[in-house]
């Protein structure tokens, strides 16, 4: 459960002071009620955050790196900007947030539901992203270098332009993914479910499609 003094100070707007005052204290807000509140830029770095509710809250510009949020609530949330680094958001709701440009690099997403997620930009360079829900998500430009999507579901997701290099991507579904200009070179694909639009010629040169399921195409 949450830390009382450390709730008190985050629910009424004097965290930043808070933890000036007490920089070496471990933070636990873990099941916190953190609901509609305006948390630009706060630094809630290797913060306990496991089943908080942060929905209707703002968090851009936020640090939340090495931060544990399993199982959190971040459905709808701004997290422009976000730093999200090495955090373990396994299990968490991120559907329909707006995560333009924030950065996820080494985080765990492991099963996290990123449905109609708004990552235009967003850096999840070597993420963690095993079983997660990627339904039409935006990923246009997205960093995706060396991402573990194993088993993901991208289908009807927007790749446009986003970097997979070296990207493992067994056994997920990519059906109606938009694809056009993605860098795939390295990228394995062993099992997956392929019905890409927008390929172009030589795009998937380099690529490993060994094992793939490539359906019709659709009409």
């Amino acid at each position: 459960m949450a830390h009382p003094d450390q709730f008190v100070a985050i629910r009424n707007g004097y965290w930043h002071q808070w933890r000036l005052q007490h920089p070496e204290q471990p933070i636990d807000l873990s099941v916190a009620d953190l609901t509609h509140l305006d948390l630009r830029n706060i630094n809630l770095r290797d913060a306990n955050l496991i089943g908080a509710d942060l929905r209707g809250s703002n968090l851009t510009g936020a640090d939340l790196s090495h931060a544990n949020l399993i199982g959190v609530e971040l459905r709808g949330v701004c997290l422009r900007g976000a730093d999200f680094s090495h955090a373990n958001l396994t299990r968490a709701d991120l559907s329909y947030v707006d995560g333009t440009d924030a950065t996820f690099n080494h985080a765990t997403l492991e099963q996290a539901n990123l449905h109609q997620a708004e990552l235009v930009g967003a850096y999840l360079y070597a993420a963690n992203l095993r079983g997660a829900r990627l339904l039409s998500t935006h990923l246009t430009g997205a960093y995706l270098a060396e991402a573990d999507l194993t088993e993901a579901s991208l289908d009807n997701a927007d790749l446009r332009w986003a970097v997979l290099q070296k990207a493992i991507v067994h056994n997920a579904t990519l059906q109606r993914t938009q694809i056009r200009g993605a860098v795939l070179r390295g990228a394995t694909f062993h099992g997956a479910t392929l019905q890409m639009l927008g390929v172009d010629s030589g795009q998937l040169e380099g690529a490993d499609l060994r094992q793939a399921i490539v359906p019709d195409e659709p009409t």
